[in-house]
């Protein structure tokens, strides 16, 4: 999956009730689709959750968690996302598989620009 197939078009903070939205480009950026996620379920310093309002999926609900290791100077960020497509049992069948492999390499992509971006500073 190439890099940089989401934009950023609107975030403030992230506090219960602010909205997201995104431009993703799909099918080799070919196509480009607005989406718009609500955040909800904050615990600060250690979760929050975004669930679609608009967009791609059926169904989407994302969930960020973050736990401090032993040593108290590092983080795991680790993802938890359920989602569901739009076509119906089959097309999620057949689907789904490679949207999960395309969202890893995506999220893969956004820890290491984070790690990256935490380690700067």
């Amino acid at each position: 999956m190439p890099k940089n197939l989401i934009d950023i078009l609107k975030y403030s903070s992230i506090a219960e009730g602010n909205e997201l939205h995104f431009k993703i480009k799909v099918f080799f950026g070919i196509f480009k689709l607005n989406w718009v996620a609500k955040i909800e379920k904050v615990i600060r310093g250690k979760e929050f959750s975004d669930i679609q309002i608009k967009g791609p999926f059926k169904y989407w609900r994302h969930r960020h968690i973050f736990k401090r290791l032993e040593n108290g100077k590092k983080c795991l960020m680790k993802d938890q996302i359920e989602f569901v497509l739009f076509g119906g049992s089959i097309i999620n069948f057949l689907l789904k598989p490679i949207v999960i492999k395309n969202l890893k390499s995506t999220f893969q992509t956004r820890h290491s620009k984070l790690r990256e971006a935490i380690e700067k500073n």
